[in-house]
């Protein structure tokens, strides 16, 4: 107890300096214990300042222990390296989210340095205020959506499970961080990926224009794994977009569901858009794994690929 209020007091100090200096303040709303929601308005305050005054002076940004955990500090170094970012100013009121592991807020604007790319942030804290994690987020009107579409408590609390595992599985390669990356794919995992090519054939000769067709390769964890990271190092940055998401639970093996979404995939040397389908299993509350990964083309031939042929759970078996 007596710790924890040093911590409060010390982080408050620190708060009246960014108040100081003239900083805009995050206030997190809607929670019932009033000194939380201060504790997290504080060190998201802190946090944002800290990254805005490390990229206008072209720094890499620190932060006070008090506010944010040595593990959720590595994590933003990550994203860092990758790309550095800004939060866009004009903040106020964000809704606190109770989570699985503690509290979030979302839908805080950042820009990205590669390309000037906007995205949205989301800060997830401990039960004592402090920063556990920063990640982008999903659209937020898709991510609302999929929350509002089933009245079941325990089926919104899984999918708010899942998208908030899914924006971290994102927010990975934004880092290239292929520690995460292997923890979350489980060692069975299926891996299909794929590219589009133009081949050569009747419609070539005669027309001077060739057909595009799809060439799938399948790995296994290891192999994706080293492929990966031969992807990342060959590239400045990677940036992963999610649009148009859907999770579906499997009707017979309640802990397992099919999530499709469109991948954007942005990096330095080379760019796509997929749809991507991933079998994720609840191994608890907090744990998911991947079971079976695939990517499709979004366009082929001029058109946007069939959503009915999009693989999901139907085309699966598990046992």
């Amino acid at each position: 107890m007596v710790k924890s209020l040093l911590t409060f007091c010390i982080v408050s100090f620190l708060l009246c300096a960014v108040w100081g200096q003239g900083k805009p303040y995050i206030t997190v709303t809607d929670l019932e214990d009033e000194t939380l929601s201060l504790r997290m308005s504080i060190t998201a305050s802190i946090f944002v300042n800290q990254i805005n005054n490390a990229y206008s002076n072209a720094v890499s940004p620190s932060f006070p222990e008090e506010c944010i955990t040595p593990e959720a500090e590595e994590k933003v170094l990550e994203i860092w390296k990758n790309s550095p970012f800004y939060f866009q100013k004009g903040y106020g009121g964000f809704k606190g989210i109770i989570t699985a592991v503690g509290y979030q807020i979302r839908g805080i604007p950042v820009v990205m340095q590669e390309g000037g790319l906007l995205q949205n942030g989301v800060i997830n804290f401990n039960p004592d205020g402090q920063i556990i994690n920063f990640h982008f987020s999903v659209d937020e009107t898709v991510y609302h959506t999929i929350l509002t579409q089933n009245n079941s408590l325990q089926d919104v609390q899984r999918k708010r499970s899942i998208l908030d595992f899914v924006e971290d599985f994102r927010t990975a390669y934004n880092r290239k961080d292929l520690n995460l990356i292997s923890q979350v794919y489980g060692d069975d995992v299926l891996i299909i990926t794929g590219y589009v090519y133009r081949g050569t054939g009747e419609r070539s000769k005669l027309t001077g224009l060739s057909e595009e067709k799809v060439r799938y390769n399948l790995y296994n964890k290891n192999e994706y794994l080293e492929q990966l990271k031969g992807v990342f190092a060959k590239n400045r940055f990677v940036n992963l977009f999610f649009e148009d998401i859907v999770i579906v639970q499997h009707p017979a093996l309640r802990n397992l569901y099919g999530v499709t979404l469109l991948q954007k995939w942005r990096s330095t040397t080379y760019n796509d858009d997929g749809w991507l389908f991933m079998a994720v299993e609840f191994r608890s509350d907090t744990e998911m794994l991947i079971h079976i990964r695939t990517w499709q083309p979004y366009l082929l031939n001029q058109k946007v690929f069939p959503r009915e042929e999009v693989y999901q759970l139907g085309n699966f078996e598990f046992r």
